[in-house]
């Protein structure tokens, strides 16, 4: 769809017949817009941003999941993993071991 950008001077340029007529043609246009049909372009937006950013989430996630494994892998304890994490030690290791051991088992 294209759109005309109308300014004040091509208004100034119409005459009084063509304004009327612009008028009449905007307020058609207007009237037939659906309100609800509005709102659901607004929340499909709204839902799109949604997936984005739970796709986001996804892969950080796995890069998170990534950078612990390589690093117990590479001789960090599960207390210095969970300090860099800000969680418990405990919630690490719940978390995260049972990848480490998997990684291990798959690439020893």
């Amino acid at each position: 769809m294209t759109r005309t950008r109308t300014t004040k001077r091509n208004l100034d340029n119409m005459t009084d017949q063509e304004q009327e007529a612009y008028i009449a043609e905007s307020e058609h246009l207007l009237d037939a817009l659906d309100p609800t049909a509005i709102a659901a372009a607004d929340h499909l937006g709204e839902l799109r941003a949604i997936r984005a950013i739970s796709d986001d989430l996804d892969s950080l996630g796995r890069q998170l999941e990534r950078a612990v494994v390589d690093a117990h892998r590479s001789g960090r304890s599960w207390s210095q993993i969970a300090n860099a994490l800000g969680i418990a030690k405990q919630s690490a290791h719940a978390r995260y071991a049972t990848l480490a051991a998997v990684d291990e088992a798959l690439d020893p």
